[in-house]
């Protein structure tokens, strides 16, 4: 529990402090992927009217991997389980749920969060580990507030960039 919250804490002191998108989302990915001991991973912002998702950052994904899933349709499966049901995806068994990919990388776990801002998923937090980590109930609790805090601040960021936009036009 102490761990939790001290994950919990990182994240959010990290998310007070930033003061654009962009250097949010890598230092958070940067520290869930410390503290959560993944190997790599990378944060999707959907485009609900376009039906897509982009990656936005990433940190230690193969280039060749992120060509692939670096724009995807949030209608097709996994994506859709994630980025429009808003239910988390984690498995120890990634060649289960995207054999070629794991096969391409040599991923084996794999911890998928929804961003979530109120009612609404504005994306996906992904990380990924070449060793079978079994994710445990309160890990899979701390992904998920890390989601919620996570998205609650893209939501602010993104509204107060938008005020700024407006305010110098």
């Amino acid at each position: 529990q102490s761990r939790t919250l001290a994950i919990l804490n990182e994240v959010i002191t990290t998310a007070n402090r930033a003061k654009d998108l962009p250097s949010l989302l890598q230092e958070i990915l940067k520290r869930t992927l410390s503290l959560m001991d993944y190997d790599a991973g990378g944060v999707y912002i959907t485009d609900h009217a376009a039906g897509t998702a982009t990656v936005v950052v990433s940190q230690d994904l193969p280039a060749e991997f992120l060509a692939k899933i670096g724009s995807v349709s949030i209608t097709e499966a996994p994506y859709d389980t994630l980025l429009v049901q808003g239910t988390p995806i984690i498995t120890e068994h990634y060649d289960q749920v995207s054999p070629e990919h794991a096969r391409e990388t040599g991923f084996c776990s794999l911890a998928s969060i929804p961003l979530v801002s109120g009612d609404r998923i504005i994306g996906g937090l992904n990380v990924v580990s070449k060793r079978r980590a079994v994710v445990t109930d309160h890990e899979q609790k701390t992904l998920s507030s890390i989601g919620r805090e996570l998205g609650t601040t893209i939501d602010r960021i993104t509204t107060e960039e938008k005020a700024k936009k407006s305010a110098g036009n």
